[in-house]
């Protein structure tokens, strides 16, 4: 999303230059045609922007809350096999538990469900071995419901992310339009009229000769490491929380809703930090994305305790 945001923001700008001096192409067809195209183009470009920004937060939000509680729900239960693995010696299902509960938090939806489905192998004949050990049957029950409706609904999430690299492209086909009316049509024109009307031929120039600021390297589009900071007592969303991605020196912050999103990530490992005044920095996220692959983390943020001078 940052990335198709800078590469848009001459264009969206010369787009308003265009629009604000119908003058200067007065009496002239060709010009006038080229005007409405490079103005409509940027039109459309500022709509694909706002769909991609509005297709991340459905992503986000439809997945957000039904994985915490299935991470939960499976943190239980992936406990309690490794208690019933020690108990009865069985190191198969000691290791296998073992491995469970050591990754399954920050692995992708997929992976994890994978982890879902050993406990699901392993338990749905032999209940009665877990709610021996204090497991209630209620939240038994609202794992595997939990876990049937996320594998059922996981396709629908990737046609999402699908959905986003779609929009992507079309914006990439965009750009590139733009910039070459830009070079082979309107910046001959601007010059063409320059001395006539100076201040349009200004203000075109100084965006069409702007610098971008040293920025990190834009990332390959792949996958994405997304999720929601809150209060770890009352729950609420903390918005303007710092998150980093460390191995690129990448910050953003939450929006209103406590939400945030890293994508156009690689495949690969990643170490993500969270920090907000007034708060204690909470232990940094290690997560491995596999190839469009898609991980949420959520922050849950202690606040700090201020101390008498």
């Amino acid at each position: 999303m940052k990335t198709e945001q800078k590469r848009s923001r001459k264009i969206l700008a010369i787009a308003q230059v265009l629009e604000s001096h119908p003058e200067v192409f007065d009496g002239k067809l060709e010009a006038q045609q080229l005007r409405e195209t490079f103005i409509n183009n940027a039109a459309m470009l500022r709509e694909k922007l706002n769909l991609l920004a509005l297709s991340a937060q459905t992503v986000i939000a439809n997945r957000v809350e039904k994985r915490a509680r299935y991470r939960e729900l499976l943190d239980q239960v992936a406990q309690l096999g490794v208690l019933l693995g020690s108990r009865n010696q069985d190191v198969e299902l000691l290791a296998s538990f073992t491995e469970i509960l050591n990754r399954f938090r920050s692995v992708s939806t997929a992976r994890m469900l994978g982890y879902g489905e050993v406990v699901v192998n392993q338990f749905t004949s032999n209940t009665e071995q877990l709610l021996q050990l204090g497991l209630i049957q209620a939240d038994w029950d609202e794992f595997l419901s939990l876990h049937n409706s996320m594998l059922a609904t996981l396709n629908d999430t990737e046609d999402k992310v699908s959905g986003r690299r779609t929009i992507r492209m079309e914006i990439d086909l965009l750009i590139k339009a733009q910039n070459q009316l830009l070079r082979m049509n309107l910046d001959r024109f601007v010059r063409h009229n320059a001395q006539l009307h100076r201040a349009f031929a200004s203000r075109y120039n100084r965006i069409r000769k702007a610098r971008r600021k040293p920025a990190t390297p834009d990332l390959p589009v792949e996958s994405d490491i997304s999720g929601q900071v809150t209060d770890n007592i009352s729950g609420a969303a903390v918005s303007g929380a710092v998150i980093t991605l460390i191995e690129h020196t990448y910050s953003i912050e939450t929006d209103a809703d406590g939400r945030y999103m890293l994508d156009e990530l690689p495949e690969g490992s990643y170490t993500v930090s969270c920090h907000k005044p007034g708060y204690l920095v909470p232990e940094q996220a290690q997560i491995t994305l596999g190839r469009n692959d898609s991980v949420i983390y959520n922050f849950a943020l202690e606040a700090a305790v201020e101390t008498a001078a």
